[in-house]
């Protein structure tokens, strides 16, 4: 599937300190871009979280990365090791809501 890397992205992450984590961004390189949240109750929360920054009619234009099967490993990547991480699990995001269901 060709994935257009230059489409916003909700990143999924779990982490032991944080929980289910969210973090939407249109700069996977850029650790501080973007907007994030932490503390949910499923990824399935987290990502309806980070769905809030997105306009509504903008939101099928997004993809998703889950990358909770990383754990803690996520956060000792450095923003680029992250950022290529994240664009070899991007789907768009009507798939993975289909996915969800």
């Amino acid at each position: 599937m060709d994935i257009n890397q230059t489409r916003p992205v909700i990143v999924l992450n779990t982490l032991s300190t944080s929980g289910h984590c969210a973090w939407f961004t249109d700069d996977v390189f850029n650790g501080d871009s973007g907007c994030s949240g932490a503390g949910y109750a499923s990824l399935v929360e987290a990502a309806e979280a980070a769905e809030d920054a997105c306009e509504p009619n903008e939101l099928m234009k997004c993809d998703v990365s889950d990358l909770s099967y990383l754990g803690d490993e996520y956060s000792q990547y450095s923003d680029t090791e992250r950022g290529d991480k994240i664009n070899q699990h991007r789907i768009p995001y009507a798939d993975w809501i289909a996915a969800k269901r």
